[in-house]
């Protein structure tokens, strides 16, 4: 029989979390490995149970496959965005760093109710991804949903040279700015997480470590000296693709978090505040929570953060304080007109695979 006998644990790991998912949470790249295992292999691993297991994942993947692929490859082609996208859970907790400068402090987040909890580290050479460096991935899921508008599936990534990138969120696109990028790229790439923010590492008490993406970049030599023209591919995590296909954790956002901001904690709450505030008028946050879902490094005092979210950071809501019953400090954040509040993405259309309503 043909395919891989002997398996990596990590092998192990992949094909065990395969076979116990459902078929629009797989990637293109999961597809493949599952062609290339041997029946004997997974006995040999899994045991006789997960053979049968096997056999009716198999089937599934046959029937879908193309169209994955089909898609995948629609990603990796122009298209015009008719809508801004992200993920709900990118924008509600910390997973980047909001200092200009390279962080290398590792984020610790826990939810005030212990439920969920959040540890972002940092690769040494690269830093931490900074909240700019996450318009890249803005980007991508904006353009990935835009296939599943046309297909009915939302692809493993996005696929698009930089000055695309440039184009569509309004950015100068000079030599620095593709330097820019292809640091953001790698931090992107080299910041790990741990957690159970997708849901996934409450089950059985593990404990996984993972980055949000992976990438591919083609590089044109052929002009030395001038900014490249290659092309870019995105590939998400399965647990951003599961939480976009199957959880619907995907919302139309307001084009002004891609603006030319300064301040990373402004950039922060104009992701932040909209998610959280939902369809609500008023959004409130005890302060010091609010300072740590913001990721503000020490140096900035808790005096200071609440001073620039008063009256630096000229915020699109009118803040106010007060004091609650424990005399902790307590955040007001109320609507005047704008910004919109994000909304499921094209919830008009009903997707029968992959995305739900992308």
């Amino acid at each position: 029989m043909n395919g891989k006998v002997e398996l990596s644990n990590e092998e192990i790991h992949n094909l065990n979390r395969i076979l116990h998912s459902t078929i629009e949470c797989y990637s293109y790249r999961d597809m493949e490995f599952i062609d290339s295992i041997n029946v004997i292999s997974i006995e040999k691993y899994l045991g006789s149970q997960a053979v049968n297991l096997y056999r009716i994942k198999r089937n599934e993947i046959c029937h879908h496959k193309d169209k994955f692929n089909r898609c995948n490859q629609m990603a990796s082609q122009y298209i015009s965005l008719t809508a801004y996208r992200n993920e709900r859970n990118l924008m509600f907790y910390p997973f980047c760093s909001t200092s200009k400068g390279k962080r290398l402090k590792t984020i610790e987040y826990t939810s005030p109710n212990g439920k969920y909890w959040l540890q972002v580290t940092a690769n040494h050479e690269y830093g931490m991804a900074k909240i700019w460096d996450f318009d890249i991935l803005r980007f991508a899921i904006s353009k990935a949903g835009e296939v599943a508008l046309k297909t009915g599936h939302f692809p493993d990534g996005a696929g698009f040279k930089p000055h695309e990138y440039f184009t569509a969120l309004k950015k100068s696109s000079g030599k620095e700015s593709y330097k820019r990028f292809h640091e953001a790229l790698k931090r992107l790439a080299f910041t790990g997480y741990s957690g159970n923010i997708f849901g996934e590492e409450d089950k059985n008490g593990k404990e996984s470590h993972f980055t949000l993406i992976d990438y591919d970049y083609i590089r044109d030599y052929k002009k030395p000296g001038t900014p490249t023209t290659g092309e870019v591919w995105i590939q998400f995590n399965h647990r951003l693709l599961e939480s976009i296909r199957k959880n619907k954790n995907i919302l139309r956002i307001n084009g002004d978090v891609f603006q030319d901001i300064k301040s990373g904690v402004k950039k922060r709450l104009l992701d932040l505040v909209p998610v959280a505030m939902g369809k609500s008028a008023v959004w409130e946050k005890e302060l010091k929570e609010l300072y740590q879902i913001c990721a503000v490094e020490e140096k900035t005092t808790l005096r200071r953060f609440k001073s620039n979210i008063k009256s630096q950071l000229n915020l699109p809501w009118s803040v106010s304080f007060r004091k609650n019953k424990t005399n902790q400090t307590i955040v007001i954040f109320k609507k005047i007109t704008f910004p919109v509040t994000p909304t499921i993405a094209d919830q008009e259309y009903n997707f029968p695979l992959g995305c739900g309503k992308s």
